[in-house]
């Protein structure tokens, strides 16, 4: 045991839990070893673990969760499914902070931490890497988690499980739903992977094979093609060859009839069968100038990845003469540009930060080449929104102008049809407070595309939602799409009466 000086609280807690520290360890500190695992377990999780009859277990739990005039609580709880599970949400038991606190010294852990999970994706996926955890341990596999697999020095990708059968070390990677917001974490997470692979000797004792076990609803469509994609991505930058392979299975099916060793169930992830695309440079100076260092890196990997998947969508949309394609092809870009700042857990979401990674996209397909003539007409139509201001229906009309002649007519839009963009100004009681676009788009068009993304959210689509973000940031951030100066910023010449 640790000699750690505690705070007054944790050492109440300490003393209520091991009351005799030379003594062999209380039931109650055997009930929390488990939890020097990951910070949080459920009964049935501890019960395995620890040894203890369940109901005692649950027992002991909900007390820990209890405070006192004379101890703190050591537990909360909060509440959990895997997709696939039955009955009501299990309730999940997490470490406080007085409860890390006392399990470091009883257990010489002085990296465990309370887990402060508010998002329920973060804590969906820490319940299902504890419960793959947990029965690779009760089916006799020693098993380790968020184990960091070093390579280039101080370079790592972080496994989540990592069992031990058949004198090998195999990864288990537990993932959620993905969208191609959380593309770049993917592609991050591939090409780390890859890059530890690489730095390994041939036959080594980490297999090579590594499992994916996916927490996804029975109608998702949409998370294999983005791992697709970001194999894809990974192939494309490390010239072709991946130096692993990843083997698939939904968790529920896997933790019905788990198979430790081989690939029963298993199913090959390939890589999206697309052609390789030339990379282009982006101008970067926006989105770096927030980071440093190892952030810095990892945003231009993402834009790189973003920016090879926006220029071959952008070639079809050039390329292509029916116009249903077109269509096809031009909401993908859009979906593609707005999901890379706004998806669920994103800091544009939670903090209302800037969306720099969806501007710099929308920058780069505003100034590509082959846009040229839209961009000229964009930036005019932007310098006549600043001397034509006098009052807001002229900034609403401007606006309209902007969207339709500037923007929409270059795609081969018109202003009749299933497409219908309305430019807005708020309502009594309306919480926005400023011009806002509202887009729909007939059924039609919609069924046209085939964007991995297409979802509803409310009561409009992706698609709909995408395309009005990027009309609206047109105006919104027109500085840093290179378009013009805001209109308050602008140098206006006005002509004084008397004045020659």
């Amino acid at each position: 045991m640790k000699n750690k000086k505690l705070p007054p609280t944790s050492q109440q807690l300490l003393a209520y839990i091991q009351p005799d520290l030379a003594a062999e360890m209380s039931s109650l500190a055997r009930l929390l070893e488990p939890f020097t695992v990951r910070g949080l377990a459920s009964a049935e999780q501890v019960a395995h673990l620890s040894g203890i009859e369940y109901k005692r277990a649950n027992e002991q739990l909900n007390a820990l969760c209890s405070s006192s005039f004379e101890r703190p609580a050591a537990l909360h709880t909060v509440a959990a499914r895997l997709e696939g599970q039955t009955g009501r949400p299990t309730k999940i038991y997490l470490l406080t902070d007085e409860g890390a606190e006392v399990l470091q010294a009883l257990y010489d852990c002085a990296n465990l931490k309370a887990p402060h999970l508010v998002d329920a994706v973060e804590l969906t996926a820490a319940y299902a890497i504890m419960e793959v955890y947990t029965r690779a341990r009760s089916a006799g596999y020693p098993a380790q988690v968020e184990q960091p697999l070093y390579f280039g020095g101080t370079n790592n990708v972080r496994a989540d499980v990592v069992v031990e059968a058949g004198g090998r070390q195999i990864i288990f990677e537990i993932e959620q739903a993905s969208n191609q917001g959380t593309l770049p974490r993917v592609v991050d997470k591939l090409a780390r992977m890859h890059n530890f692979f690489l730095s390994q000797p041939a036959g080594g004792q980490i297999d090579r094979q590594v499992r994916i076990l996916f927490n996804l609803p029975q109608n998702d469509g949409r998370t294999i093609p983005v791992w697709q994609q970001a194999l894809r991505d990974v192939l494309n930058e490390s010239g072709g060859e991946l130096s692993f392979e990843l083997h698939t299975r939904r968790l529920h099916e896997f933790l019905q009839q788990p198979d430790w060793q081989g690939l029963q169930g298993f199913e090959r992830l390939n890589a999206a069968a697309v052609s390789p695309v030339a990379m282009q440079p982006v101008a970067q100076e926006d989105l770096v100038s927030a980071h440093t260092g190892a952030q810095v890196d990892e945003l231009r990997a993402v834009m790189r990845a973003r920016q090879r998947i926006y220029l071959e969508r952008l070639r079809q949309v050039q390329n292509q003469s029916d116009h249903a394609l077109r269509v096809q092809s031009f909401f993908d870009i859009m979906v593609l540009i707005y999901s890379a700042s706004h998806y669920r857990g994103s800091s544009v979401s939670q903090y209302s930060a800037l969306p720099r990674e969806s501007l710099e996209m929308l920058k780069s397909y505003l100034h590509d080449q082959q846009n040229a003539r839209m961009l000229q007409d964009l930036q005019a139509i932007m310098n006549w929104v600043h001397t034509h201001n006098t009052g807001i229906m002229s900034v609403r009309n401007s606006f309209t102008t902007l969207i339709w002649e500037g923007f929409l007519f270059h795609h081969g839009f018109g202003r009749s049809g299933s497409l219908r963009v309305d430019v807005r100004l708020p309502d009594v009681g309306e919480p926005r407070s400023d011009i806002y676009v509202d887009v729909s788009i007939g059924r039609e068009m919609l069924m046209m595309s085939q964007s991995i993304l297409h979802i509803g959210l409310r009561d409009k689509k992706l698609e709909e939602i995408a395309l009005a973000w990027v009309l609206e940031a047109m105006m919104q951030y027109p500085q840093m799409l290179g378009l013009g100066e805001k209109p308050w910023l602008a140098k206006r010449s006005k002509s004084r009466p008397g004045k020659g």
